[in-house]
């Protein structure tokens, strides 16, 4: 497996903190920064998940798991109060999980959960982490934002609203960190091959995989303030961004719906 650029490690290590570490994007950037010599305080939900990511690392990997529920903000703080045992200086936010169909229909926990976890925790540890960072003089950080966060998307609308808020987030806060060497990127793939699909109750198409999209995020990182992972998200990004932001919402729309037929 190719290693990250040799400097990588220096600049951004040697601890890193990834949240949604059991599977998906978070996983396979967590395997990404195992292979380049970093040590990891992996967090998910899934103790026995994180686990077994553990023990595939081996003894060669110092790895700390951490089960917390990021929707809740004394876990936020759990989480921080471990990580400064470790001189962290990478911290990747993948956590987070999205809903479909009119959301009238859907569950009014699911929609408030969704929003804490997508939206206040990533707010939460990238207000530490920044300060942090900026008093060593040193980091990184990667946020995960979406192809939809670049305009309203029926069916899917308020976990597009909780992108759109990560996405305006980090082009603000990169731009607030030139010249304090802390870099920040915001991560914005199209459909991806992950536990998201089964948990959004959606079928997507065109699905990339994790891996794909973790190295394009780490490449990035330091050159660019957003990524757009995989032909589609780029594909996406140039063809949608040329029109109107109401037609942008009817299309992405027509390509929800096609995600959630089997709902109907």
């Amino acid at each position: 497996m190719q290693k990250l650029d040799s400097n990588f490690l220096r600049k951004y290590g040697p601890w890193a903190v990834v949240t949604g570490a059991s599977s998906g994007i978070g996983k396979a950037i967590a395997v990404e920064l195992a292979n380049s010599g970093f040590k990891l305080i992996l967090v998910g939900r899934d103790l026995s998940r994180l686990q077994n990511i553990t023990r595939d690392f081996g003894k060669t990997v110092e790895v700390i798991p951490v089960v917390a529920d990021l929707s809740i903000e004394t876990e936020n703080e759990r989480l921080i109060d471990i990580s400064m045992r470790y001189n962290v200086g990478l911290l990747v936010l993948c956590a987070g999980y999205g809903t479909s169909g009119p959301i009238y229909h859907t569950s009014k926990d699911s929609e408030l959960g969704m929003a804490k976890l997508n939206m206040l925790s990533s707010l939460h540890l990238t207000h530490h982490f920044a300060n942090r960072f900026v008093g060593l003089g040193k980091g990184g950080i990667v946020l995960m934002s979406s192809i939809v966060s670049f305009q309203g998307v029926p069916r899917a609308s308020n976990y597009a609203a909780t992108k759109a808020y990560i996405q305006t987030l980090s082009e603000g806060l990169a731009l607030e960190l030139k010249g304090t060497n802390v870099d920040l990127i915001a991560g914005a793939p199209g459909p991806v091959k992950s536990g998201f699909e089964k948990r959004a109750n959606m079928r997507l198409q065109n699905a990339i995989e994790p891996k794909l999209v973790a190295t394009e995020i780490l490449n990035s990182l330091g050159k660019k303030m957003t990524v757009y992972p995989g032909i589609f998200s780029k594909f996406a990004r140039v063809g949608l961004g040329m029109l109107p932001r109401t037609i942008r919402t009817a299309i992405m729309g027509k390509i929800m719906k096609g995600f959630t037929a089997h709902q109907r």
